[in-house]
């Protein structure tokens, strides 16, 4: 793997020059010969992925990210099509199916081959997987992310498979995950589900559109289901308050300062606020009376808070 990743790296200091497009290719099929091995990790994965990735996206962005280069880092269209073009070769049609049926490194791996070349011989299978998932034969964290890149109109049924198999996703990053997916179809399928019957499916739905809509509607929603949602409920929405930057606080904030169990959320809301006199708010009901905060030792990282805070402000 060493003299693998020293390739990467030494043949991306010069990625664009037409020189070394064969370097690319090479570096490519080197990629999938070492995912055949029974001992791949998922450290060879992602590195092979810094090669892959960047190629799918087109994007030299992602190179200047990764290995901190200037932006005269160019994904040429000449060495696109070369890496394009090993759809056909045998390393990697004689290879898939051992890919998308090893170990969860291998199926990673396979799966971002899938994605890249846009397989479609691969597509009903994908599909078979993912609405089938289990803890042996699929990880989720696995397929899930090249689901979404490769099928980013299809959020109806991908939320509707990842609400129903939750036991197995990583719920944190289903609103990260859903950002690689087109936006208005995203945010069309996120409404859809704002009233479900599952406080689950809502809470997922709320916290993905607070990241993704940023239009007005966006902040009616927040506000509403702050509103109008359970207390115990409203600490959701309020955490997707904090998402809101443009909003002031306080005065959402204010009717619900007196429910103890909202006390906390609402204080890490206030201090995170963009706004001055959110915090200033803050201090005052987190201080007083049957309000005080920060006697007990779960509460030092609101105290934290808010000196960070009053940094941030003096400077």
């Amino acid at each position: 793997m060493k003299n693998f990743v020293a390739t990467i790296i030494l043949l991306l200091i010069t990625y664009g020059a037409v020189a070394q497009e064969d370097k690319l290719i090479a570096a490519f099929k080197a990629g999938i010969v070492e995912s055949l091995d029974s001992n791949y990790t998922e450290v060879q994965s992602r590195y092979f992925s810094y090669i892959v990735e960047p190629l799918r996206v087109g994007s030299s962005f992602a190179l200047q990210v990764i290995y901190f280069k200037p932006d005269t880092i160019k994904i040429s269209k000449s060495a696109l099509a070369k890496a394009l073009a090993l759809k056909d070769d045998p390393i990697y049609r004689n290879n898939i199916e051992k890919l998308i049926n090893g170990t969860p490194s291998q199926r990673n791996t396979g799966y971002m081959l899938i994605t890249f070349f846009k397989d479609t011989t691969y597509y009903e299978e994908l599909w078979r997987r993912f609405d089938g998932l289990n803890s042996v034969a699929d990880n989720a964290a696995v397929l899930y992310p090249w689901m979404m890149k490769l099928f980013p109109r299809e959020t109806d049924k991908v939320f509707e498979v990842v609400m129903r198999h939750r036991e197995w996703f990583d719920v944190t990053l289903v609103p990260s995950f859903m950002l690689y997916m087109e936006h208005q179809s995203v945010v069309t399928t996120l409404y859809k589900h704002l009233n479900d019957t599952s406080f689950y499916v809502r809470d997922i739905a709320l916290n993905t559109i607070a990241l993704v809509d940023t239009t007005t509607r966006g902040d009616s929603a927040v506000i509403t289901a702050l509103n109008t949602w359970p207390t115990e409920e409203k600490k959701s929405a309020i955490v997707a308050l904090q998402m809101r930057t443009k909003l002031r606080l306080k005065q959402l904030l204010e009717p619900y300062v007196k429910q103890p169990v909202l006390h906390e959320v609402i204080a890490e809301a206030l201090y995170l606020s963009s706004y001055w006199e959110d915090g200033a708010y803050a201090d005052q009901f987190c201080t007083k009376g049957e309000h005080v905060m920060y006697s007990e030792k779960k509460d030092w990282h609101l105290l934290e808070l808010k000196v960070l805070r009053q940094q941030l402000f003096d400077n």
